[in-house]
């Protein structure tokens, strides 16, 4: 193995330890051989994922840089200007990953000289969306409707059931998204090229540092969550950096926002503002069950070729 760092995996991190441990302990198990790093930015956490590290095990060589809280885009462009690797994985604090993750990544950028951004499949974990703390069963505090759903929802996260029996795990566990059954097909389609930004998901990307850079990194004019990361696909494309896709899984354990809604449409707002092309509308439209998958493709499609 060479002593020079090959990846380097960027985590923002805010508030989220009872998942982010199920982050580390999934880093721990990858299969990676060549050197990489894990940089982790902790955006103003209260209290600082440092001193929730003290009782973790943490077997990969680990990074944490605080800084105060500026969001997701900020947090992204921090940790890269700390990476050292010449491929820069970009995944969230709350997600479980495959032990081949890091290693389908890297392989898909070894093999092919093209410039490429690559995504793999995110699964769901919705059972746990109610809960702060998946293990406890320590609900959100700004979740006050305590309706039937609510009531009946169980802890349902351990160390025991994820990684002592992992196959079992990863076959039960396989719902994927609407968003994300429009992205696999999406990426899919020559035709529907001129949207392939849609890969550029944060919890799950990875391109080359110098695609990074010349594109200029996330936007941080993203206050609010969502389309940061759609956005810097958009101009990966247009610089010509295509989007290939590996057949690794990762498992997101979702989790409730307070103005989910208010919060997606600033943002979709700033980035039509941005760009001004309607594919970003169509989307949009799509997430707020608007149009279906079949009827988002038909649109998209009849625009006729975009110049990207």
């Amino acid at each position: 193995m060479s002593d020079q760092v090959k990846l380097s995996v960027i985590i923002p991190y805010y508030n989220k330890w009872p998942r982010t441990k199920y982050v580390l302990e999934s880093l721990n198990r990858q299969d990676f051989k060549e050197k990489f790093e894990v940089i982790m930015v902790d955006d103003g956490s209260t209290p600082s994922l440092n001193s929730c590290l003290k009782d973790a095990e943490v077997h990969v060589p680990l990074q944490v840089i605080e800084q105060k809280n500026g969001g997701r885009s900020a947090a992204r462009n921090t940790g890269f200007a700390h990476a050292k690797g010449d491929i820069v994985v970009f995944v969230d604090d709350d997600v479980i990953l495959s032990p081949n993750f890091l290693r389908s990544h890297y392989e898909k950028h070894m093999e092919t000289t093209e410039d490429i951004f690559v995504h793999g499949r995110i699964y769901d974990l919705i059972e746990l969306t109610s809960f702060y703390d998946p293990e406890k069963g320590i609900y959100f505090d700004f979740i006050a409707d305590r309706s039937k759903v609510l009531r009946n929802a169980k802890p349902a996260l351990s160390f025991e059931n994820v990684f002592k029996h992992w196959e079992e795990f990863q076959n039960k566990k396989r719902r994927m998204s609407r968003l994300e059954k429009l992205i696999q097909e999406v990426l899919a389609t020559k035709e529907l090229e001129k949207i392939h930004w849609l890969g550029c998901v944060g919890g799950n990307v990875s391109m080359k540092r110098e695609s990074f850079q010349k594109a200029g990194g996330f936007d941080t004019k993203f206050i609010y969550w969502g389309g940061e990361d759609f956005e810097l696909g958009y101009r990966l494309l247009k610089q010509g950096v295509k989007a290939a896709t590996i057949d690794s899984n990762i498992y997101h354990m979702t989790h409730a926002h307070v103005d989910h809604f208010e919060e997606r449409r600033v943002s979709e707002t700033y980035f039509y503002e941005k760009h001004k092309d309607e594919t970003i509308k169509i989307l949009y439209e799509f997430l707020e069950k608007k149009i279906n998958q079949k009827e988002l493709i038909e649109r998209v499609g009849g625009l006729g070729n975009v110049r990207m």
